[in-house]
């Protein structure tokens, strides 16, 4: 079960279900919504018809497309963090597999929340 509250029972709580997946969304701000948005789409697709594949893969893209010199200078100016930002290479097959963008769905746009947004609302954990 999955479920979306702007109020997510504590740990412990009478109210919480253990198995559950609680997600914090509020639909009046829009605040922690991507999370309860990408949330329901797996609970409807696991309660879709049964088919003949033992297993089901969720494709899920943000709102944006950055290389991670991007999200490095991003994640720099919202922390306020000072630093020089080194690129180095990945080797093997997964150096190879992100190089040729194979981690990315440009096409597929769910959600709104930006990453900028994202820093900003848990910087206190960065």
């Amino acid at each position: 079960m999955t479920a979306s509250s702007r109020h997510v029972p504590a740990a412990g709580s009478a109210k919480r279900h253990d198995g559950a997946t609680y997600f914090t969304g509020d639909v009046t701000t829009g605040e922690g919504l991507a999370a309860a948005l990408v949330g329901a789409d797996v609970v409807i697709d696991c309660l879709g018809a049964p088919g003949s594949e033992r297993h089901c893969i969720r494709t899920v893209g943000g709102p944006e497309v950055l290389t991670m010199r991007q999200m490095a200078e991003s994640w720099k100016t919202v922390t306020g963090r000072r630093g020089k930002i080194v690129e180095l290479p990945l080797a093997g097959a997964m150096g190879s597999f992100l190089r040729a963008g194979n981690n990315l769905i440009p096409g597929r746009k769910d959600g709104a929340e930006t990453f900028v947004s994202w820093l900003e609302k848990h910087d206190e954990t960065l």
